[in-house]
């Protein structure tokens, strides 16, 4: 059976577009593509489902969340304060929890365009295997995360990753520290990605070396593990540290802990989320919150009432200050 990425792929566009020209919208597409794609449908022999259509016109009051990890606290309380909200709108939500498994992922995708769920909100990039539910006519938004395969057709709401760790990192500039490490999430995650090179741009900027990195994954055991080999030799030890994720910095702390590394009065640490953990680690960590339920509002708001185009909206960060770092 010929499917609508099979058009896609015939029309050298993507299955996004090809669903805008077979419904009519809800976003243009230019007369040229336009015909390519239509061009494809009679080559192919592409038929619309007509009854998955009627379907889709009608209001499940479900709505799908993907997180990778739903024992993780950020992203538990994430799922959380979705749920209470969504509640209050009259919505129930499934949970798909990934595992980081591309695999699973994409079984919830197909689960949620089965179930015919009136809209769904990710964490994660998810890369070009959403497809299947911007083919089904699902609106998608993405919560503190963006796509670089799927950017012209997801909508996204975040703080702005970069400039939130420019600020943090230049925050610790300002204390006077010359030596300042990185703990950051995996390569190829556009949240973790831009909030390094926020980092590092904020170390260029002072002309200060940025030489002195880690990405691991977002968790504690990969924060305490990594920690050493920034301080095990202590002559040479950075005299502070921004670390992306709050629990990551909750292992760095550990670390410092065992090692007898002073915070702040050796190292100040600055993190990232303002999650339940920052208040309450030796010392509290000073940190980067996010807007999570304002985040939440909006991306609601997207899902279920569809911009015409895509939006890209970033709200604004604070830095809440704790005893992780010295103040001035």
């Amino acid at each position: 059976m010929t499917t609508m990425q099979d058009v896609a792929r015939h029309a050298g566009t993507s299955a996004a577009v090809v669903s805008y020209v077979l419904n009519n919208g809800p976003r243009p597409v230019s007369a040229e593509t336009r015909e390519k794609v239509l061009r494809a449908v009679d080559e192919l022999g592409y038929r619309i489902n007509s009854a998955g259509r009627t379907l889709r016109s009608r209001k499940s009051k479900i709505l799908g969340l993907i997180v990778p990890d739903s024992s993780h606290p950020f992203f538990a309380d994430i799922s959380r304060r979705i749920e209470r909200s969504t509640y209050d709108l009259g919505y129930v939500v499934l949970i798909g929890n990934t595992l980081a498994d591309p695999v699973r992922e994409r079984e919830y995708f197909e689960l949620f365009r089965e179930h015919q769920v009136d809209g769904v909100i990710l964490t994660i990039d998810p890369e070009d295997r959403a497809a299947t539910l911007i083919e089904a006519g699902i609106p998608v938004v993405l919560l503190d995360e963006r796509s670089a395969e799927l950017d012209a057709a997801l909508s996204s709401v975040s703080v702005d990753n970069f400039q939130a760790a420019f600020d943090a990192t230049t925050s610790l500039i300002a204390e006077g520290h010359s030596s300042i490490g990185f703990i950051g999430g995996n390569p190829g995650l556009p949240s973790a990605d831009s909030r390094f090179e926020g980092w590092k741009a904020a170390l260029d900027n002072a002309g200060m070396n940025a030489d002195r990195s880690r990405r691991v994954e977002f968790s504690r055991q990969a924060g305490y593990e990594v920690a050493f080999e920034f301080l095990e030799d202590r002559e040479n030890a950075p005299t502070a540290m921004f670390v992306s994720s709050d629990q990551q910095a909750v292992g760095l702390l550990r670390a410092c802990g065992e090692l007898g590394v002073a915070v702040p009065r050796e190292l100040s640490v600055i993190s990232f989320d303002d999650s339940d953990d920052a208040l309450y680690t030796t010392p509290p960590l000073t940190t980067v919150r996010q807007p999570i339920d304002l985040l939440i509002d909006r991306a609601l708001q997207i899902l279920l009432d569809p911009p015409a185009q895509p939006v890209h909206e970033r709200y604004p960060h604070e830095i809440v200050r704790r005893a992780s770092t010295i103040h001035h």
